[in-house]
C-alpha cells in the first residue's frame, strides 16, 4: 500500500512539473506574438490578410491588422487601414501591402512605421508620431515620409510617387535621392532604380511603368486616379505626361474601360475616385477618354443597383467634367437610367416606383 501511495504521489508530482514546463515553453511564443498595428476601418469586396504563420483569411471591417501582415485586395476590392498612431492607408484595388514594422511611441521619440508596397496603388497619410518614423519600401526605391500625404503606384518594375501634402524623399536603388517639396511633384522610378523628375522624360517613364506591369490597363487607371486626386495642384505638364504615357504604352480604350470600371467599383470612396479619374483623364486623347467614360458608366450601372445615390454622384462628376468625349461615351452605356444631369436620378427612382405600383 505504501508503495502504491508513493507511486501515485510521484505521478502527480511529475504531471505538475510537465504543466509548469509547458507553461514556460509557451511564454516565448506569447512574447513573440506580432504587435497590433491597427484595424481595417473600411473593407470593400475581396480583401485578404496573410500572417507570419502562413494563414490566409478574409479581412473584414473592424478586423485587427498586425506587424508582418500582408494585405491583398482583389480587382474590385479595397481597404482603408487605420493604425494606432492615426496613420491612414487606403489600399486600392489590385494591390499588395505588407506591414513590415509598427512600433507606436506616444512620446514621439522611438516609434517606427515601415510598410512595403509590392504592387498596386496606395494613399498614405502619416500619423502623429515623429516625422522620421515613417518609411515606405518598394521593389525599386524607398520613401522617407516627412509628415505627408502621398499617392503611390507601384509595380515590381517601377514606381510613381505623387506628393499631395508635406515633403518626402525618394531614394532609388541606385542610391540617388529625389526631394519632393512641392504639392503635385511627380517622381518616376524605373526598373534600374533611377529617378525621373524632368518633364521632358516623364512621358517615357510613365509608358515604361505601365508596359512593365502585370496589368497595364489597371496601372494606367491607378495613375489617372493618383494624379487626379491631387486636384488643382497637379500641373498641366504632369497631367499631359501621364496622358501621353498611357497612349504611348499602347493601352486600348476597351482595356482602359474595364480597368476604370473595376477600379471605381472597388474603391473605398467610389464617387470621389470617379472624380479623381476624371481629373486625371483631362489630357487623354478622345479615344481613351471614351474608354474612361464607358468604364465610369459600367461602374455606375453596377453600383446603381444597390446604391443609386453614389451612382448619381458619379453621373454628376461626369456632367461636371464638361468634356464631350467623356460625356458622350458615358451616355452611350446603360446605367440604370442614371445619366449626367441632376434630374435623371430622381426620374429613375420615380420610374422604379411606377413599375412596382399595383395601380
Amino acid at each position: 500500500m505504501t508503495s502504491s501511495f508513493a507511486d501515485s504521489g510521484l505521478r502527480k508530482f511529475l504531471a505538475a512539473l510537465s504543466l509548469i514546463a509547458g507553461a514556460l515553453v509557451a511564454q516565448p511564443a506569447l512574447a513573440d506574438a506580432p504587435a497590433k498595428a491597427g484595424i481595417a476601418a473600411t473593407i470593400r469586396n475581396d480583401v485578404q490578410q496573410s500572417s507570419t504563420t502562413g494563414s490566409v483569411r478574409a479581412l473584414l471591417s473592424g478586423g485587427a491588422v498586425f506587424q508582418n501582415d500582408v494585405v491583398r485586395t482583389g480587382k474590385t476590392g479595397s481597404a482603408e487601414l487605420k493604425f494606432l498612431d492615426e496613420t491612414s492607408l487606403k489600399v486600392a484595388p489590385g494591390s499588395e501591402v505588407k506591414i513590415d514594422k509598427f512600433v507606436y511611441d506616444p512620446n514621439r521619440t522611438a516609434g517606427t512605421v515601415a510598410i512595403t508596397v509590392a504592387k498596386g496603388a496606395l494613399r498614405f497619410v502619416t500619423g502623429n508620431q515623429d516625422k522620421s518614423a515613417y518609411k515606405i519600401n518598394t521593389a525599386v526605391a524607398s520613401i522617407g515620409v516627412r509628415g505627408t500625404i502621398l499617392n503611390i503606384v507601384a509595380t515590381d518594375q517601377g514606381l510613381a510617387v505623387i506628393l499631395s501634402e508635406g515633403k518626402a524623399m525618394v531614394t532609388g536603388s541606385d542610391g540617388k535621392t529625389a526631394a519632393m517639396e512641392a504639392v503635385g511633384n511627380l517622381v518616376l522610378i524605373g526598373p534600374d532604380g533611377t529617378a525621373t523628375t524632368q518633364a521632358a522624360s516623364l512621358k517615357d517613364a510613365v509608358a515604361q511603368l505601365i508596359k512593365g506591369s502585370e496589368d497595364p490597363a489597371r496601372t494606367a487607371a491607378q495613375l489617372l486616379a493618383a494624379i487626379g486626386a491631387v486636384g488643382d495642384a497637379a500641373t498641366a505638364q504632369n497631367l499631359q505626361d501621364i496622358a501621353a504615357g498611357v497612349s504611348e504604352a499602347g493601352v486600348s480604350a476597351a482595356d482602359l474601360a474595364q480597368a476604370v470600371s473595376d477600379y471605381v467599383q472597388g474603391a473605398v470612396d467610389q464617387a470621389s475616385t470617379a472624380g479623381d479619374i476624371i481629373n486625371g483623364a483631362k489630357y487623354l486623347n478622345d479615344d481613351l477618354k471614351g474608354g474612361t467614360g464607358k468604364g465610369l458608366a459600367q461602374a455606375a450601372d453596377v453600383i446603381g443597383k444597390t446604391d443609386p445615390t453614389t451612382a448619381g454622384a458619379i453621373a454628376g462628376a461626369v456632367e461636371g467634367s464638361n468634356d464631350p468625349a467623356l460625356q458622350n461615351a458615358y451616355k452611350a452605356e446603360p446605367t440604370n437610367g442614371i445619366q449626367p444631369g441632376g434630374d435623371n436620378l430622381l426620374q429613375n427612382q420615380q420610374n422604379q416606383q411606377d413599375t412596382q405600383s399595383p395601380n
